[in-house]
């Protein structure tokens, strides 16, 4: 019991014991559903943050306040979908690029920036030397890769599993993808996606970024590259 109220004193949930267990499951699931998009916001703008609120001193204070941050996470988040995609891209290397005297450290010879929306919400994809790249984008390429592998031989290296073309998969164009993925219940099925990179598509991606699409159910991607050309990809195949 000592222990339980130590930690709800860290947490600042004192006010648990005056609450229902109905509420605080709620509360629970909120401030969890309040983190999530507030990442899914930091994810494309890292600096920004929900607005302070008074709201903690009881459990349903703090499940109004969570239901607050989501509705303004949501609210960012429709305007960052109404940028044009380059000047999001823009923005974020700005946020990610530059160090403390202007010099850009992220350059777009060695490093890839790629969005596109799903649903309304948009999306950012970064290659896996990024400093924004998470634990969570390299365990979900690393799991893609080992499927990939196992149904696709004939395009995956079996061999040497971390060298052409499955590098692919850790580039910001699968990473895109895969965020969108993951934000959508594992699947892009029936979707019709426009993606916007920053670099000119490599030969990894080209061999396979059509596999990747037919385990994240078989969407139609269209991909745009910085000179404005274009290569669409469904059914496993490059179909323009």
């Amino acid at each position: 019991m000592r222990i339980a109220q130590a930690r709800r004193g860290r947490r600042g949930r004192g006010s648990d014991a005056e609450a229902t267990p109905a509420q605080v499951a709620i509360r629970d699931i909120r401030e969890a559903q309040a983190r999530e998009s507030i990442r899914r916001v930091q994810e494309i703008d890292p600096g920004w943050r929900p607005r302070e609120s008074a709201e903690t001193g009881s459990v349903p204070g703090q499940i109004r306040r969570a239901e607050g941050q989501i509705r303004e996470a949501e609210a960012r988040l429709r305007e960052l979908a109404n940028q044009e995609p380059t000047s999001l891209i823009d923005a974020f290397r700005r946020q990610h690029g530059l160090d403390l005297l202007g010099d850009p450290i992220w350059s777009r010879e060695q490093n890839s920036v790629s969005t596109c929306q799903v649903n309304g919400s948009p999306y950012i994809g970064v290659n896996s030397r990024a400093i924004s790249y998470t634990s969570s984008d390299r365990a979900g390429a690393e799991q893609a890769r080992t499927v990939l592998i196992e149904k696709y031989p004939n395009v995956m290296n079996t061999d040497d599993i971390g060298q052409f073309p499955n590098d692919a998969l850790f580039h910001a164009e699968a990473t895109c993808l895969l965020r969108a993925a993951r934000a959508n219940g594992g699947t892009l099925e029936g979707t019709v996606i426009e993606m916007t990179v920053d670099r000119v598509m490599c030969s990894s991606c080209r061999a396979v970024l059509p596999a990747l699409g037919l385990e994240l159910g078989n969407p139609t991607v269209k991909f745009i590259d910085p000179r404005g050309f274009t290569r669409t990809m469904r059914d496993g195949y490059w179909i323009e």
